[in-house]
C-alpha cells in the first residue's frame, strides 16, 4: 500500500512539474512579445540581472536580429556567458 501511495505521489508531482513548465512557456512567450517591442538598451537593462539559462530561453524566443541587438546590449560578462553557452547547445 505504501507503494500504492508513493507512486501516487510521484505521479501527482509529474503532473504539478509539467503544469509549472507549461504555465512557464506561456510567460516566456509573453515576456519576448514585450521585449520585442522594447528598445534593445531598456530590455537589456531589465534582463541584466537574470539568470543566464532564463536569458538564452527568451534570446530563443525572440526573432534573430531581436535577439542579436539584445545580446549586443547585454553586460559583456553576462552576454559572453550566454553566447558561450549557446555554442554549446
Amino acid at each position: 500500500e505504501l507503494t500504492t501511495e508513493n507512486q501516487s505521489l510521484q505521479d501527482q508531482l509529474k503532473i504539478r512539474r509539467a503544469e509549472m513548465d507549461s504555465a512557464r512557456a506561456v510567460d516566456l512567450k509573453k515576456l519576448a512579445k514585450i521585449v520585442q517591442s522594447m528598445r534593445p538598451v531598456e530590455a537589456a537593462a531589465m534582463l541584466k540581472t537574470r539568470d543566464s539559462e532564463e536569458v538564452i530561453e527568451l534570446l530563443f524566443k525572440l526573432k534573430p536580429r531581436n535577439a542579436a541587438q539584445l545580446l549586443e546590449q547585454l553586460p559583456r560578462e553576462l552576454g559572453e556567458e550566454v553566447a558561450a553557452r549557446i555554442i554549446k547547445q
